[in-house]
């Protein structure tokens, strides 16, 4: 029991360890575009505006 405990531990430690950098990076990339989009958008609604 106490090895499945310790290979439970380590595992999940290793997991975090390697997940915690991609979900870093993920939600970087997912933020960056939100963040693109958005700062587009405004980009095109005041040209449109100035245009007009």
């Amino acid at each position: 029991m106490k090895q499945i405990i310790e290979w439970l531990w380590y595992g999940s430690a290793w997991t975090v360890i390697v997940l915690a950098p991609l979900l870093f990076i993920w939600f970087g990339l997912c933020v960056g575009l939100v963040f693109r989009f958005i700062v587009l958008t405004y980009r095109g609604i005041w040209s449109n505006d100035d245009s007009e």
